[in-house]
């Protein structure tokens, strides 16, 4: 207190929301009466500001907890705050991740890097702003992330806040997008290819022919022309794929039934599959047909496509199911259309790149690596997308997701879909 030619006056220092500093100087006269006035009126600032206080904080609360970016505070290897995003991150709750230190979020490569930057940033020298590196999950996998750290005063100190962005999502887009162009340039050399291919392999096999009809069959050179239209069929299939690996729709599109899809592929490859004692087995959701709007014979080499590939992986004797099932995904409305094997499954190794052109585990003679890169292009071509899995229970499953156009079957349609289905007699008529 301080008193002024006999007038006794009070200063009072209120904090302003804002961190700027209102003095409020409060005149009391002589005649303490007036005292309770002054009074009040320092508890009404006082109750303000601790309101518009308040209200600062939970502000900054709810941006802080609601984040999608993860957000951290630490200092000298020590998590000091985390928000739930951060926890969820890593696969931890926030008090966990609280007790945990910076050091065990990330591979040993990447904790020198991280600490010599918050290093310079904390003697004032120039460093990125942004910075990517990898976190490591609760259950070990790696997630790549980029980190945003700033240096911050905290309780006398300083501290590191970071935000933490994970790149799950655009490393996939970008892997996509690199894989996409990849394909089109090789589609544009597959398609020259073969166009200067398929004249003169036309040639081959018709003069073939002419000399089968001009050999006797006795003579021993028949046997030797028969190899030679042999091989011309096979690289005319060869010829053929990358054909259709390179071309674009042209077709129109119309509304094509998946499950009259599936039925119609199966009398197709009927005979191979019980040439090799594989039973099919095929289960479509009851509440109405799956409608798909696309090109009724491309999505049949899809399905003819994984079809053949699961009786490789089986060999022979073995199960092949086939699910047919609309489904939402962020209020989408889409059909997924499933082909699982009861083979051995598809090796860690192998599985980024079975969707590759021409790559292929099946002996020179079975196959041209072509046939998933093919189903995997008409996919995309339909706005669809197809991955590839070990399912947990034993085999390989792939999944292709397509958009659905709903048509709702009546009762009659859907006995006769299941009729037609439990007398093909594929796979010995089991469903």
């Amino acid at each position: 207190m301080i008193a002024l030619s006999g007038v006794l006056a009070i200063g009072v220092e209120l904090a302003r929301v804002d961190c700027a500093s209102l003095g409020v100087w409060v005149g009391l006269g002589m005649v303490l009466a007036t005292a309770p006035i002054f009074v009040i009126q320092i508890a009404r600032y006082s109750g303000r500001l601790a309101g518009k206080l308040e209200r600062s904080r939970a502000l900054y609360q709810s941006l802080v907890e609601h984040s999608e970016d993860g957000i951290i505070l630490y200092r000298e290897d020590r998590i000091l705050f985390a928000n739930p995003a951060a926890a969820a991150l890593v696969g931890l709750s926030v008090d966990q991740l609280q007790a945990r230190a910076l050091s065990e979020l990330v591979p040993p490569e990447y904790i020198e890097g991280i600490r010599e930057r918050h290093a310079k940033r904390l003697r004032g020298e120039p460093t990125p702003s942004h910075y990517e590196v990898e976190i490591l999950h609760s259950d070990g996998h790696h997630i790549p992330a980029e980190l945003a750290p700033t240096v911050v005063p905290y309780r006398g100190g300083r501290a590191s806040q970071t935000v933490i962005r994970d790149l799950s999502n655009r490393r996939e887009l970008e892997a996509r997008l690199l894989h996409s162009t990849r394909i089109a340039a090789i589609g544009e050399l597959a398609s020259g290819v073969a166009h200067q291919l398929n004249n003169p392999m036309i040639g081959i096999l018709n003069m073939a022919e002419v000399l089968s009809e001009q050999v006797a069959d006795e003579d021993p050179r028949k046997k030797l022309v028969g190899h030679i239209i042999a091989a011309g069929n096979d690289a005319s299939t060869i010829i053929r794929n990358l054909l259709k690996f390179s071309r674009t729709p042209s077709e129109g599109f119309e509304m094509v039934s998946l499950s009259r899809l599936v039925r119609e592929v199966l009398t197709i490859s009927e005979k191979r599959m019980l040439h090799h004692d594989v039973a099919v087995a095929v289960r479509i959701a009851e509440d109405g047909d799956a409608w798909i709007r696309g090109n009724e014979n491309m999505l049949a080499q899809v399905l003819l496509n994984l079809l053949q590939n699961a009786q490789h992986a089986i060999g022979d004797h073995g199960q092949v199911t086939i699910n047919v099932e609309p489904f939402y995904e962020d209020d989408e409305r889409l059909a997924a259309l499933r082909v699982r094997d009861d083979g051995p499954g598809i090796p860690a190794e192998v599985l980024p790149r079975v969707f590759d052109p021409f790559f292929t585990t099946k002996d020179r003679d079975q196959g041209t690596g072509l046939g998933l890169s093919l189903a995997r292009q008409i996919v995309f071509q339909h706005g669809g997308r197809i991955w590839a899995r070990n399912h947990p229970e034993g085999g390989a499953e792939f999944t292709v997701v397509l958009p659905l156009y709903v048509r709702e079957a009546g009762p009659a349609e859907a006995g006769l879909e299941t009729r037609a289905f439990a007398t093909s007699g594929i796979g010995g008529g089991r469903l």
